[in-house]
């Protein structure tokens, strides 16, 4: 079968890749209920996703993990309905019909609407600019929303209509997008009274808060503001006794889920047929995680189009690096650290400092400070980002903030440095139930950020880039936890005992 010439399918580019047709054809024949696509960086996932939609006659929907990933769909495809939360819309009551609730305010977002409190609204039914989109996107063929977007239609409301193909875009979040999307967070001063101990007295303490809100009727402005706490206090009688967690947060008290494979169903209905998984790191193993059967899956993986020789992953022997490595093994990281950047003066790196305080640490024993710009703990990385991009080689940001989002193609970074494995912090009381009910997940949070992370510098077939693990926990870590990591990125891993590889040839400017 001949897929037809991307033109005749309105999207944005001349010709097929070999991966993408290869991917849309085999995802077409598949009987398979789950499909997984794990495609490398360059293969070109977005259009694989936009070809299954405009080459289904059934109606799909794309989610996608981040606005910007769906700003950068909805304009690559001005064919796709691009539905956001209440929030994205402006509501036109709070300036006519309810303007006496908001006499100060020039912009009102229908998430605040005086409608979400039960009060009667004209434009509800037409005229309202988050419902008439609601309406238009129900009767879409091919709609683009975020995971947040999605699940909580699906929770708190009536959905946003059947889906029988639906597809997941950077499918390796779904465990964090499932159990976020659930999360409930109140005021911390709202519990004046002894505070609940478990989840079940969290849940009557909610029902008999919610209950004295109730309680207080009339079309008042405090009934309104009172909406969103009324919300939250309801959503807390759905809280499983022995799924949930909960703990203080700097802005409140959080309570979420903390079993991932038991929220499946808020992603996938019944009216799904075909659910396609999409990434450049995604696994079999990684979907079981959030209950996705490995019976019920076709996984399909491409190799890399990128030369292993310009993205090698020298793991050093160096030390253990945690909270218990000596002083004398953290000078010696350090030292590794200088050597790598000594050998390469000629060029940019990156050092992925984990945390804010290391980073400060690297900085203030490094021979090469003066070259090194600091991203500091309060500033935005924007701010460091500027300053690395007008410095000339051998600049070196250190920063714990650039391991996703952010990319540094060809000259801009040529080697990173990691010093210490990127465990994820599970000192908080919901991570700690997560690892109780799934001891994988930190493994797979730590092999996600990793994987991610050495993807920063490697951006095209021409591109190269080096990165260096300096940490010896990696040797039992890739041997427990290889499951999580695509084959494409393990083929590029190499152990190094001794010596410091000797750098490429650098790129042109």
């Amino acid at each position: 079968m001949r897929l037809p010439a991307p033109a005749t399918l309105a999207l944005p580019f001349a010709d097929w890749r070999p991966q993408q047709s290869y991917a849309v054809k085999r995802t077409q024949k598949t009987t398979a209920p789950f499909v997984v696509l794990q495609l490398p960086t360059g293969a070109g996932k977005s259009g694989i996703a936009l070809a299954l939609l405009r080459q289904s006659h059934r109606r799909g929907v794309v989610l996608t993990s981040t606005l910007a990933l769906q700003d950068q769909y909805a304009a690559t495809a001005p064919w796709l309905c691009d539905a956001r939360g209440m929030r994205n819309y402006e509501c036109l009551a709070a300036k006519d019909q309810f303007k006496r609730f908001f006499p100060a305010r020039r912009w009102v977002g229908c998430d605040e609407g005086p409608c979400r409190a039960d009060f009667k609204c004209q434009l509800r039914e037409n005229g309202c600019t988050f419902f008439d989109a609601d309406r238009e996107m129900r009767q879409a063929q091919s709609v683009v929303t975020s995971y947040s977007k999605w699940l909580a239609s699906r929770r708190y409301a009536n959905g946003m209509g059947a889906a029988p193909l639906l597809i997941c875009d950077e499918a390796h979040h779904l465990a964090d997008e499932l159990m976020s999307a659930c999360r409930i967070e109140i005021p911390r001063g709202l519990v004046r009274e002894k505070r609940p101990r478990t989840i079940a007295a969290w849940k009557a303490w909610a029902a008999s808060h919610k209950q004295r809100l109730d309680a207080q009727v009339g079309e008042s402005t405090a009934r309104l503001q009172q909406q969103p706490l009324r919300d939250k206090l309801g959503a807390m009688a759905y809280m499983h006794p022995d799924t949930w967690a909960w703990e203080d947060t700097e802005r409140g008290i959080a309570f979420e889920p903390v079993v991932p494979r038991l929220l499946l169903p808020l992603l996938v209905g019944q009216d799904q047929q075909t659910t396609v998984f999409l990434s450049a790191t995604v696994t079999p193993d990684i979907l079981a995680l959030v209950g996705v059967p490995r019976e019920r899956m076709e996984f399909i993986t491409f190799p890399s189009t990128f030369d292993v020789a310009r993205r090698p992953f020298y793991c050093l022997w160096t030390a253990r690096v945690d909270y218990r490595t000596s002083l004398e093994d953290w000078l010696y990281v350090i030292e590794t650290i200088d050597a790598i950047i000594g050998a390469r003066l000629d060029r940019k790196g990156l050092v992925h400092s984990v945390s804010f305080d290391r980073g400060e640490d690297i900085w203030r024993r490094s021979a090469y400070q003066a070259s090194m710009i600091l991203h500091r703990r309060g500033e935005p990385i924007t701010d460091a980002l500027a300053a690395f991009d007008r410095r000339p080689a051998p600049a070196i940001l250190v920063s714990p903030s650039i391991t996703t989002g952010h990319d540094f193609p060809g000259s801009r970074a040529e080697y990173q440095i990691l010093p210490k494995l990127p465990f994820p912090d599970t000192r908080s009381r919901i991570a700690k139930a997560r690892i109780e009910h799934t001891p994988e997940y930190r493994d797979q949070q730590t092999m996600q950020t990793l994987v991610q992370t050495t993807g920063r510098i490697m951006r095209s077939d021409d591109d190269q880039g080096e990165s260096f693990l300096l940490d010896n926990h990696i040797r039992w870590f890739l041997k427990r936890a290889e499951r999580f990591a695509p084959s494409w990125w393990l083929d590029a891993v190499f152990y190094e005992d001794r010596e410091i590889p000797r750098p490429p040839r650098r790129l042109a400017a």
